[in-house]
C-alpha cells in the first residue's frame, strides 16, 4: 500500500509539472476591434461576441470570441450599486484553427477611439478575476491516474472527464458611476493572451 502511494505521489508531481510547463506562456498583447456590441443595455448573460485582430501583424485578422458572463443595468436610488457588465475571451481562431485561450484586458477605447470611457463618454473602471488551474490536457491525466489507481477503470474515466474540465479562466468585469456601458462594433480592446492551450 505505501509503495503504490508512493508511485501514485511521483506520477502526480511529474504531471503537475508537465501542466504547469505547458500552460506557463509568455504573453502575446493584441489589438482586437468589437464586430458586435456590448452594452447593458442589449446584452444577457451567456450571449457571444467576436472581435477581429488588427495587430499585431502576425496575428491580424485572427478572431477573439468571448462570452457574456454578467450583465447588471444601472439602478437608481442609494446604494444601489453601479451598473456592470462581466465577460471572457474563450476562444481564438487564426489560420483555420480555433484555440482556447485566457486573456486580460488593457485599454479600451470607444468607437470613436477615445480610450478608457464608453459611446457617452463614461469613464469605465476594469478589473480581472483570475482563477488558474491546471491545463485541459493536464488536468485529465492526472484525473485519469487518481482515478484509476484509487476506483479502477471506471474511476479512470470519470477522473479523466473532471480533470479534463480544468483550464485557465480570467473573468472580466467593466464598470461605471453612470448610466448603461455602452460599446459599439468597431471599439478597441488590448487583449493580453495569458495561455494558449493547443
Amino acid at each position: 500500500m505505501k509503495l503504490r502511494s508512493g508511485v501514485l505521489a511521483l506520477l502526480i508531481a511529474v504531471l503537475v509539472g508537465s501542466a504547469w510547463s505547458q500552460t506557463k506562456q509568455e504573453p502575446v498583447e493584441l489589438k482586437a476591434r468589437l464586430l458586435a456590441p456590448i452594452s447593458t443595455k442589449t446584452s444577457k448573460a451567456q450571449d457571444v461576441f467576436t472581435a477581429i485582430v488588427d495587430a499585431p501583424p502576425q496575428y491580424q485578422g485572427a478572431i477573439l470570441n468571448g462570452r457574456i458572463t454578467s450583465v447588471n443595468a444601472p439602478s437608481r436610488g442609494m446604494g444601489k450599486g453601479n451598473p456592470s457588465i462581466g465577460f471572457q475571451f474563450e476562444t481564438i481562431t487564426f489560420q483555420g484553427a480555433t484555440n482556447k485561450i485566457a486573456a486580460d484586458l488593457g485599454e479600451v477605447s470607444n468607437s470613436k477611439g477615445v480610450k478608457d470611457v464608453d459611446e457617452e463618454g463614461r469613464a469605465i473602471g476594469k478589473t480581472s478575476n483570475k482563477k488558474r488551474v491546471l491545463s485541459g490536457v493536464g488536468g485529465a491525466a492526472i484525473g485519469g491516474l487518481i482515478g484509476g489507481l484509487t476506483h479502477g477503470p471506471a474511476g479512470a474515466i470519470g477522473g479523466a472527464a473532471i480533470g479534463g474540465a480544468a483550464g485557465v479562466a480570467i473573468g472580466l468585469t467593466m464598470t461605471t458611476a453612470g448610466e448603461d456601458i455602452e460599446f459599439f462594433p468597431g471599439s478597441i480592446m488590448t487583449v493580453k493572451l495569458t495561455n494558449i492551450k493547443h
